[in-house]
Parts: structure tokens; sequence; C-alpha cells
């Protein structure tokens, strides 16, 4: 079983660790390049004896430190590390607590005392408040430096795939994300015009904005561990609402519970439309029928099935 370890402050932690091999980085989304790092580290740990740990950063640090959101919430990107055979993850809850240290620190005072004995990193690593490359590693640690992962002149990365969400290209980016884009929220209260409009909604709120361009895209809901093909609009609800609030909600086909103040996760599959402004309500209730009759029809394409998709392929 993967061990979970949050770090507050470094210098009241005790590292109780054996030899290991160590990946280090924010892996937001899990895309390919870091599923070729990750799967390199455990492969050659399993080989030699060692455990395999990734040094990760909570979503508020990624947030404080690279002043951007992050692309996939923590909870989905430890289910990734556990499924990729990772044995430890350390997960710094404070940026202070870790980018205080020069890069020499960061050897001294982390690397050197969790008994890592390999390092496994990309091509833009880098580490320290001094900004250290990999190279300036060696001395100390050994390092495995992976080549960059390039589709059709395309360098994979978190960056890229945002681009891609904000474009609408929900398909493409899964392509490259270890798990189709999928984000978790709490179902809060709504205007409850979905009843009015013959297509109930649940209202979702999340930590952060998502990176998706405003529209209505097809995907599942999973709910107490049942899957539903689902609705999803995001967007500021332009025909009924007049503030710039990002919203976002989901339509559970076959689904008639009341779930207020429930956990719902929410896979994005394919972008269905634009978000559109009607002239009332009745033109409203018009498009939402024809686009649950083309939910229903809908089909994944391509293959990243899984067990949980087949029941509605």
């Amino acid at each position: 079983m993967m061990k979970i370890v949050s770090i507050h402050n470094i210098q009241d932690f005790n590292f109780l660790q054996n030899d290991c091999f160590c990946c280090i980085g924010f892996f937001d989304g899990i895309h390919l390049g870091h599923q070729k790092i990750l799967k390199q580290c455990v492969l050659d740990a399993k080989k030699e004896n060692k455990q395999a740990i990734v040094l990760t950063f909570s979503d508020d640090c990624v947030l404080s430190l690279k002043k951007s959101m992050p692309l996939c919430q923590q909870e989905l990107k430890l289910q990734a590390f556990k499924q990729l055979g990772i044995d430890v993850v350390y997960i710094f809850e404070n940026h202070a607590a870790i980018f205080q240290f020069s890069g020499l620190e960061f050897i001294q005072k982390v690397l050197l005392p969790l008994n890592v004995q390999r390092v496994y990193c990309g091509n833009d690593f880098s580490f320290g408040s001094d900004f250290k490359k990999a190279n300036d590693l060696n001395p100390f640690i050994p390092v495995i430096q992976l080549e960059d992962y390039i589709v059709q002149k395309n360098k994979i990365s978190s960056s890229y795939i945002k681009q891609l969400l904000q474009n609408g290209n929900v398909t493409l980016a899964n392509q490259y994300l270890y798990d189709d884009y999928t984000i978790i929220g709490t179902i809060i209260h709504g205007k409850q015009l979905g009843r009015t409009l013959d297509c109930k909604t649940a209202n979702l709120k999340v930590k952060y904005p998502l990176f998706l361009k405003e529209g209505v895209y097809f995907g599942f809901a999973s709910y107490q561990n049942q899957y539903y093909k689902a609705m999803i609009n995001v967007g500021k609800n332009p025909t009924t609402d007049h503030d710039l609030k990002q919203k976002i909600e989901v339509h559970l086909l076959n689904f008639n519970q009341d779930i207020y103040h429930q956990t719902l996760k929410v896979t994005f599959l394919e972008y269905h439309r634009q978000e559109i402004k009607f002239a009332d309500l009745e033109a409203l209730k018009k498009c939402l029928k024809e686009d649950k009759i083309a939910l229903e029809n809908f089909k994944i394409k391509g293959e990243k099935k899984d067990e949980k998709k087949k029941f509605w392929c």
C-alpha cells in the first residue's frame, strides 16, 4: 500500500526512509511525460529492491509557486501515483518549507536524509531557491534525466494540455493524460431551474475554476461507485443568469436522486457545443432535449476505455 506523508516544516520533520529512487516535481495532470519518468523509476526500483518515492507539492503550493491553478486535483494525482506503483509520496504543504533552501541545502537537508540513491527527472528539472539543474545533483546523487515526450512536434507538458482544454479540445488532451480529464466536487443548491426544463442538474462546487473552454460537454459521472452518462455545462448560464461567475452543472442520465452536499466525480470526454444565450426558456428547453438525445447516442471513441465506461459503450 502506498504511504502518503505530508510535510509542513522540514526542520521539525524526521525522515524515516529506506534506500530509494526518487522522482521530484509538480506532476500536474500526470501526462505522458510524467508517466515516462515515474514508470522508469518504479521499474528500476523493483529491479534493484529499492523503494520508489515521489516528492511533490500540494494544490495550494502549485497555485502559489506557478501562479496558475492546478490541472489535476491532488486526490486524483495520488490515485495515479498509487496505480503506477509508487511506494511513498511526500507532499510539501507549504512552499516556504521547501523553497527557502538553496540547491545544496535541498540535497543536504532533504535528499540525503531520505536516503535517495538516484533521482529521476525531465529535461526542464530544477531545484532549490537558486534553481540548480540536474547536473548539479551528480556529485552527490546519480541522476537519470529522461527526454521530453514529443507528439507531432509538440512537447507534452501541463501547459500544453491546459492550452488544449482552453480551446475545448478535451478529446485530444485526454490522450496525453494518465486518466481522462476529471474533477471532484461537492453538490450545492442552485436555482433548481433544471426541474422546469426537464433536465435536472447537479450544481458542482470545486476549489478552483476549470481550464475548460466554456460550453457543453459529454462525459460520465461517478456517484457511490455507480457510473452515469453525463452532460456537463461549464459557463455562466447567459439565458438565466447575469453574473460572470463560472458555474458547473451536471445532468446525469437516468438519475433522479437527491444528492445535495454529496461528492460527485465528473469526467469530460467530448466538447459538444458552445454555451448559447437563448431568447427564452422554451428555446433553451428544446435545445436541452436535443442535447439529451445526443448524449444517449454518444459512444466513447479510441482505445482509452476501461471497465467503468464499458457499460455504455
